[in-house]
């Protein structure tokens, strides 16, 4: 990776900024009036970074390739073996990074936000080299060398005679350069996620006809006056219990419990599972899902014209305990009680 101030400094030679086993911490020493002075650098003096390390031990170990680690913190990845997953903030685990015996495959989305976000580019050199046992005049050739370069590559291509490499080889042609990869063109960073939110079906007029609206907080109205006449924020929107199918498939990642379900420590969602028919949610509490949570919920959203069970009701407007209706909801409650005495 090149910083974006060395970009065009980096263009005008093919060469390579870093070697393959290059790029690792160290010490560079120098001799200025006699006098050894070493500084320490974190990658290279020429400011120029590895994403990729090719570890070595002298052969007394087998090597390997290993990614960045200020990549993989970045993202928080997980490492599963010969992968790196990203856990997005709904819980799901995304592959990021693949590394196999000699190819390693990282998704763009991931590098091209890293690289906008530390204000670089990625490098990408190659180096192709063709061998003959004739001389470039008995290819009717001759010698040249060319040099090509542009505001996102550059490379030099050639032949030359190279009797002087030996064991039969008599001519040589290359193709020297790199290729410079720009970080994402629309990134801004931010602390402040742009969220989407699903609409669902609130209800329905007086032909039958289904009522929709946002589940975005900041567009329904509530008890201190905002936005009056919108729908309110504790709209009961009801679903069909088999929503409820895959948190109770997944019970690793996922927790259903009494009045809420929960995905690991990234987040709850308040529901009434107590109803007797149907699974309830507050139109409000809807928004606080990631965008593709919503849109699992509203392929089991239904009209329903109807009220909270009792138990919902007693617990969310009275401010009073109640116990489970539901026949396993409150066998697991007093099962708890049972084992706490």
């Amino acid at each position: 990776m090149i910083p974006i101030a060395r970009v065009a400094k980096a263009l005008k030679d093919s060469s390579w900024d870093l070697g393959i086993d290059d790029g690792f911490p160290g010490l560079i020493c120098r001799y200025e009036n006699g006098k050894e002075i070493c500084s320490y650098y974190r990658f290279t003096e020429k400011d120029a970074e590895p994403l990729i390390f090719h570890r070595t031990f002298h052969g007394i170990r087998e090597g390997y390739w290993e990614i960045l680690e200020e990549f993989r913190h970045y993202y928080n990845f997980y490492q599963d073996s010969n992968k790196f997953l990203f856990i997005d903030d709904n819980g799901d685990a995304h592959e990021a990074i693949i590394i196999e015996a000699n190819i390693i495959r990282i998704k763009g989305e991931y590098l091209k936000e890293f690289l906008a976000a530390k204000q670089m580019y990625l490098a990408l050199f190659f180096d192709y080299n063709r061998f003959s046992n004739k001389t470039l005049a008995e290819q009717g050739m001759r010698e040249y060398r060319k040099n090509v370069s542009t505001v996102k590559w550059c490379y030099t291509t050639g032949a030359r005679d190279a009797e002087f490499l030996g064991d039969n080889i008599k001519s040589q042609g290359w193709l020297m350069g790199k290729k410079l990869i720009s970080g994402k063109k629309d990134f801004q960073p931010t602390l402040t996620k742009i969220r989407k939110y699903e609409k669902f079906i609130i209800g329905t007029d007086k032909n039958d006809k289904a009522i929709t609206f946002t589940c975005n907080e900041e567009k329904l109205s509530n008890y201190f006056g905002k936005n009056k006449g919108a729908p309110h924020y504790l709209t009961p929107v009801f679903f069909k219990k088999e929503v409820l199918s895959k948190y109770y498939g997944e019970p690793s990642k996922y927790s259903v419990e009494d009045g809420y379900i929960s995905c690991a420590n990234l987040w709850t969602l308040r529901i009434d599972n107590n109803h007797p028919e149907h699974v309830c949610v507050f139109l409000g509490d809807l928004g606080h899902l990631e965008l593709n949570e919503q849109v699992y919920w509203k392929h089991f959203n239904i009209a329903k014209k109807g009220k909270l069970s009792h138990t919902a009701w007693t617990r969310d407007f009275e401010a009073q305990f109640a116990d489970p209706e539901k026949a396993d909801l409150f066998f697991k409650y007093r099962f708890s009680v049972f084992e706490t005495n």
